[in-house]
């Protein structure tokens, strides 16, 4: 009877920690620091609240990588052309198959639809393959099946 008394205070008392945790966000920062939190957007920083309720400002260009609900945004070098821009920006992660990484970028803060994203090309949005932190290339009409195919495995 203690025992199951027991059990039963154990499950009561971790609920919070367990509820605290439930989304999973996280942010990566520069210094490699992982930060286990809920995450809102403001103009020049990510807010973090943590389990305790504190509340904690990162600067953008401190994150390398973050986890949004069931969205993945990682820091990567934005290409025009094939060249490099020398922006870094954050690109969300759609998907990945064998060391490949498909990535979208939305210009100019563009809203782009995830299912009709691998429908119709949209000219706010574009597609990049990395392989680490190598570009590949930039997905285009000429290419845009072969690649989509590939990662619909």
């Amino acid at each position: 009877m203690k025992t199951l008394a027991t059990l039963i205070l154990v499950a009561v008392f971790s609920l919070p920690a367990l509820a605290s945790t439930g989304k999973g966000d996280y942010i990566i920062t520069t210094d490699g620091q992982v930060i286990v939190s809920d995450l809102s957007y403001g103009v020049f920083n990510i807010r973090v609240k943590d389990s305790d309720g504190q509340l904690t400002k990162i600067s953008y260009a401190e994150v390398v990588s973050y986890k949004k609900g069931d969205r993945i945004f990682e820091k990567k070098e934005l290409y025009a052309g094939n060249k490099q821009t020398g922006k870094q920006v954050f690109m969300e992660l759609l998907r990945q198959d064998n060391g490949l990484r498909l990535y979208r970028y939305a210009c100019d803060g563009a809203k782009c639809d995830r299912k009709s994203m691998f429908l119709e090309p949209a000219n706010a949005c574009k597609l990049f393959v990395f392989k680490g932190d190598q570009y590949l290339l930039e997905v285009n009409k000429e290419n845009r099946e072969t690649v989509l195919d590939f990662f619909s495995k």
